[in-house]
């Protein structure tokens, strides 16, 4: 839209014809900004990436409860609200249990469960840069009202029908891939749908936060991102947030890499269902 009103603008400097900027043309803009307007986008070095947002998790979890896919839906949910590492960290899930929250049996990867208060734990042996585990919570978002894409009242019935110790999904992470382009690309078309990568989750739940008023150094300790320690060299006041956030996650590869770096146990608790999340 910019580019066209440099365009126009142009235009109009030199005299030359502006018949083109009619009606029509107006109408057509007005309709692909409203299209576009959910879609957030991120630079990489593979090109852009289309970031998540609430409105397209609100589609993809209609999408996939009318295609009987609730796995699908268990894991868009935990992808989103957990600030998950998706292949390193979704994928590998296992069902778990309350008695698991200090430590795990050996050769565990995690533990998830829902509390009675419906808060979702999901326990971690190590992470990227927590080798010694983490354990992360995760309240209710509905409150008991319009439950459809609240992660915990989603778990609970899903964990119900799982073996514990055992992994939650089982579909290859290609495949996967290739099935949420593939949505997306029906719900906001495919030059941005084969834009997604699983980085779209992190970094588009954390955008999302960031222009709610949520600060960068609560978003990069929910996430996890060790990036967030250059925060204590500047005034919080003067960063632009979203571009801040994006220098972090530009350091993190998009198909996660192996957990390492320093950390002890590590246990933190963020509400991301305030609606102000200030």
């Amino acid at each position: 839209y910019n580019y066209l009103l440099y365009v126009l603008w142009a235009c109009k400097l030199f005299n030359l014809p502006i018949s083109w900027w009619d009606q029509s043309l107006r109408l057509v803009i007005s309709g692909a900004r409203k299209r576009s307007r959910d879609v957030l986008q991120l630079s990489s070095s593979q090109g852009e990436i289309t970031l998540l947002t609430s409105t397209l998790i609100t589609q993809l979890v209609a999408l996939n409860d009318a295609l009987g896919l609730e796995w699908l839906v268990v894991f868009i949910l935990l992808s989103w609200f957990g600030l998950l590492r998706v292949v390193s960290e979704c994928f590998p899930l296992q069902k778990g249990c309350a008695n698991e929250a200090v430590s795990l049996p050996a050769g565990r990867h995690s533990a998830v469960w829902v509390d009675h208060e419906w808060t979702t734990h999901i326990r971690f042996r190590r992470r990227k840069h927590r080798p010694n585990g983490a354990l992360m919570s995760r309240p209710c978002t509905c409150k008991g009202s319009n439950s459809r894409c609240c992660l915990s009242h989603r778990l609970v019935p899903f964990l119900a029908r799982c073996e514990h110790g055992r992994a939650l999904f089982s579909e290859p992470s290609s495949r996967l891939l290739k099935r949420l382009r593939a949505q997306l690309s029906s719900l906001i078309g495919p030059l941005q749908g084969q834009r997604f990568s699983w980085k779209a989750f992190r970094a588009g739940h954390a955008t999302e936060l960031a222009e709610r008023g949520l600060g960068v150094p609560a978003i990069l300790a929910a996430g996890d991102w060790r990036s967030g320690s250059f925060l204590s060299y500047v005034r919080e006041r003067e960063l632009n947030e979203v571009a801040m956030l994006r220098v972090a996650w530009e350091q993190e590869s998009d198909d996660d890499e192996a957990p390492g770096g320093s950390g002890g146990s590590h246990r933190r608790r963020w509400d991301s269902s305030r609606g102000d999340d200030g």
